[in-house]
């Protein structure tokens, strides 16, 4: 008698093992009109704001070592005040990417205005077909920089300095 543990093959060296091809699963969830529930599209503005978000903290931590562990609005203000100096500066780039993250999903980073249109999703689906290194973070076409007044506007700088 058959049971579902009765075609389980015991794979003796799991670094060998094909990956699934995933760009036709993802095609396919597409086709149906399934939800893309392990995918996460955004912009490469919501890329570039992370980017100097993250830069910035580096640095305040630096400054500030403790500040995680307690509130400390002048750390706050500081933070602010470095990511609009990166910002400002136009050293950080970013690019469009397709990333596999730990808890199995993929964020895509694609260079458009709206995630809500039919060309965002397009271009989402040509860069996971694109993607070749599993379980990791790939990057694709040229760097983009965006200005200052781009990406925050004025009620994301109300308490700055």
């Amino acid at each position: 008698m058959m049971n579902k543990n009765s075609f389980i093959v015991p794979i003796e060296n799991p670094t060998l093992t094909v990956p699934y091809d995933w760009n036709s699963i993802i095609f396919q969830s597409q086709a149906d009109n399934e939800p893309l529930s392990d995918v996460r599209i955004i912009t490469t503005k919501s890329a570039y704001k992370d980017a100097v978000y993250e830069i910035a903290l580096e640095r305040v931590l630096m400054k500030y070592p403790d500040w995680g562990y307690r509130s400390n609005k002048r750390a706050e203000k500081h933070l602010r005040k470095v990511e609009r100096e990166l910002a400002k500066s136009q050293e950080i780039t970013v690019r469009e990417f397709v990333d596999y993250r730990e808890d199995g999903t993929y964020i895509v980073s694609v260079n458009v205005e709206d995630i809500n249109g039919e060309d965002c999703i397009d271009r989402a689906l040509e860069l996971i077909s694109m993607y070749r290194k599993y379980g990791s973070k790939e990057e694709f076409g040229k760097p983009v920089q965006y200005l200052y007044e781009e990406c925050w506007t004025d009620v994301d700088t109300d308490d700055e300095i």
